[in-house]
């Protein structure tokens, strides 16, 4: 009777053993899919009717490609304001944002949409809390509509940032 009594203690601690192994086992699987996919975060998915850019590195820094001194006059209630702005954009994509990269490229058709974007400011609506916040994610819009329009898929540039935006 001891005997029996044994095999089956035994034999309940060697099932809950392997079902803790499976369980543990299954989440360090599924924790390293998750790994992985951030790993990867940097690298998109996008249909082949667009430009294909060869994918980032896994642990690739982002890169930079700056327009420097636009300058326009904007609505400033009666007088003249100016503004005036430094942008860097961020892209994991080399190929968009290199020197000779597909932004220096179609830098003109950027630097249009820009000033127009500028020019149609207002200064009480920029001179807000949010004023300058608002303005960065609008360029960033009208950036990744150019690329849009040239085949490019918009989400390979992934922000803008002001480096220098002074209103006067």
């Amino acid at each position: 009777m001891k005997k029996i009594l044994i095999i089956i203690i035994v034999t309940l601690l060697l099932g809950l053993l392997g079902a803790g192994g499976y369980y543990f086992l299954s989440t360090s699987k599924a924790i390293e899919s998750v790994v992985k996919e951030e790993i990867n975060a940097n690298a998109l998915t996008y249909p082949e009717s667009y430009k294909q850019y060869s994918k980032p590195k896994n642990d690739s820094m982002p890169e930079f490609y700056a327009i420097e001194d636009i300058v326009v006059n904007f609505d400033g209630e009666g007088q003249v304001k100016y503004l005036a702005a430094d942008i860097n954009f961020m892209s994991y994509y080399p190929e968009l944002v290199a020197k000779e990269g597909d932004l220096s490229r179609l830098k003109p058709i950027i630097l249009n949409n820009i000033q127009k974007l500028f020019r149609g400011q207002n200064f009480t609506k920029l001179n807000s809390v949010d004023g300058p916040e608002t303005l960065r994610k609008e360029v960033l819009d009208v950036v990744r509509q150019v690329l849009e329009e040239h085949k490019i898929y918009p989400e390979t540039l992934k922000d803008v940032f002001f480096v220098r935006l002074v209103m006067q």
